[in-house]
């Protein structure tokens, strides 16, 4: 992760995909990692140490309940918890916007994104777009998969099996 200017709050907590850390500055996401066996591989793996003095604010406390409620396999909408956009380009934060609004149990391919993005031709690029995706879960880029509903990858700890275990948390069975 880049330098942060200003100070930034690191919350770490267990839920039911495992560790989790979450970065913020003010009430923003500016980056969460999850599925991690203890809190200092959660730590390590969103590259930062928490502040001296931690800070939560309330809009801090809902979203990390919302986020542990999602986790657990609850049906639930993560579009209300604030995200930073500062670190994707103008391409990356279109598509990954585009991303944010897909339901829970539903699936697009990556073309489906492409064109929902406006750039019909950028399947390849939507899948750069969903590994530079720093905010995994509120950003549902799980949801995201290849053509013929192949699964296709996953940046989080396990990579593709955690992939496959949340698509089938909401209810969809992919092949691969």
């Amino acid at each position: 992760m880049e330098k942060i200017a200003g100070r930034s709050s690191l919350q770490v907590f267990e839920s039911q995909l495992g560790w989790m850390a979450v970065r913020w500055k003010d009430d923003l996401i500016l980056g969460l990692t999850f599925s991690h066996a203890d809190p200092q591989a959660a730590v390590k793996a969103i590259r930062g140490t928490p502040d001296l003095i931690p800070r939560e604010t309330v809009a801090m406390r809902d979203a990390r309940q919302r986020i542990r409620q999602f986790a657990s396999g609850k049906n639930l909408s993560l579009q209300s918890i604030g995200v930073s956009w500062d670190a994707y380009t103008p391409f990356q934060k279109k598509v990954l916007s585009q991303c944010r609004t897909i339901g829970w149990g539903e699936v697009l391919s990556y073309r489906e994104l492409a064109c929902l993005a406006g750039n019909p031709r950028a399947a390849r690029a939507v899948g750069g777009a969903m590994r530079s995706n720093r905010h995994p879960l509120v950003i549902p880029c799980h949801r995201v998969v290849g053509a013929g509903l192949r699964l296709g990858g996953y940046s989080a700890a396990d990579g593709t099996s955690v992939k496959r275990d949340l698509l089938r948390r909401e209810g969809n069975n992919l092949r691969s």
